[in-house]
């Protein structure tokens, strides 16, 4: 029974703190803002990563197979892989009130997927521990598309609290 009392009491405890509209408002602004900010650090760390691989993986892959006869075109599957990866993350806003219509930035992932899709089939095809950074293309569209559904989906739920604002005036 006293687990009982003392989870009334912190139910009672916090119910007490009730927030008037304007504290309301300040916080879903916070939200709102918060969201913006992981969302373009999180664009910064993708575009740093994908700035930072590409010289890597293309000096590695020139390495491993010189003179093999689809080198240089999986080379330039990454390169135009990480590339749309990087016009995605950097040209198409994403959001509630978009300029972009919402079919560009999906047929650009599209188009990437099925890069990284060849790009797998060529993993699998020759299977080797040194040529894992195959998946780094695959991985950067995955990431993009995750931060992009965490940011669209967390704009919703800060509107939907916005609608679950309450009067309360203290006196």
């Amino acid at each position: 029974m006293s687990r009982l009392r003392k989870l009334d009491r912190a139910v009672l405890d916090t119910s007490s703190e009730l927030l008037d509209s304007d504290d309301q408002a300040a916080l879903i602004d916070r939200l709102s803002t918060e969201n913006i900010h992981s969302y373009a650090s999180g664009k910064r760390y993708l575009s740093l990563a994908l700035l930072v691989q590409l010289p890597v993986v293309m000096y590695l892959e020139h390495h491993h197979n010189p003179q093999a006869a689809h080198a240089h075109l999986r080379v330039l599957l990454i390169l135009l892989s990480n590339v749309l990866t990087l016009v995605n993350l950097r040209e198409f806003a994403v959001g509630v009130a978009s300029p972009v219509p919402i079919a560009v930035p999906v047929i650009v992932d599209v188009v990437n997927g099925i890069i990284c899709c060849q790009l797998l089939y060529s993993l699998g095809a020759g299977w080797s521990l040194e040529k894992l950074y195959y998946l780094l293309p695959s991985i950067n569209l995955g990431s993009l598309v995750l931060f992009r559904w965490w940011y669209v989906s967390t704009i919703h739920e800060v509107e939907a609290l916005g609608k679950l604002t309450y009067k309360y005036k203290t006196v």
